[in-house]
């Protein structure tokens, strides 16, 4: 009996002195902006198919270029409430630009024909209309903004001539304006327009062909939230 009493007595004080290992408390979130999608007719491509150097020579003599016919894809970007964006675009061919066009932040690269460099294609922003409420009617982008592409602060301004025609400048975010005294770009549900793209073909690389030669542009088109 007393025995026992000992190793429940034993039992007891080492139960009394352990202790619970410590647990910590994580709280853990993430708040993301209003996520807005932007979408492009036709996937985004446009496709000239096959077109013969004689008829390339046929188009428009933008010297040092031939310029193809323009083409058009529609352009939409659609947010759940009304939100502040602007339209930015990357060359993903930057590296095959014509030297003599490095300078040229409204030229996007169309690739190259072996070592050659084939040309560059402009981006144009056309029709734009701003839909500034869930139920409000599309009103016409009145004004054209920009701003370095990534810039956290500082103002916004019209640009150059070539901006305010729409040009997309591919160092620049650019927003819109619905109205004429606009500063910053309108809060938006909705952006509706649509992108014509411009592709100028060296003449030396149509002249010089030997075999077909691939325009092969690529650029992405993203917007930034403000």
């Amino acid at each position: 009996m007393f025995k026992a009493s000992m190793i429940a007595s034993a039992l007891l004080l080492a139960l009394a002195g352990a202790r619970a290992a410590p647990q910590d408390l994580t709280v853990r979130g993430l708040i993301t902006p209003e996520s807005c999608t932007l979408e492009l007719g036709n996937h985004g491509a446009l496709d000239y198919g096959t077109l013969s150097a004689s008829t390339v020579r046929t188009y428009e003599d933008a010297d040092p270029f031939y310029l193809l016919p323009s083409r058009r894809i529609s352009l939409t970007v659609t947010c759940p409430s009304a939100t502040a964006v602007a339209l930015a675009a990357t060359d993903n061919r930057a590296a095959s630009k014509p030297d003599f066009t490095a300078g040229d932040s409204l030229g996007f690269g169309l690739g190259r024909s072996g070592a050659q460099p084939v040309g560059v294609f402009r981006i144009q922003v056309v029709d734009m209309r701003l839909v500034r409420t869930p139920d409000g009617v599309p009103e016409p982008a009145v004004r054209v903004l920009v701003r370095p592409k990534g810039a956290t602060r500082g103002a916004w301004g019209p640009g150059r001539t070539d901006a305010d025609q729409g040009f997309i400048d591919h160092a620049m975010a650019t927003g819109y304006g619905a109205t004429a005294g606009a500063r910053v770009p309108t809060a938006i549900v909705r952006m509706l327009g649509a992108l014509e793209v411009f592709p100028f073909v060296l003449k030396s690389v149509v002249q010089g062909a030997r075999s077909g030669i691939a325009i092969d542009g690529a650029a992405t088109v993203d917007f930034e939230y403000l």
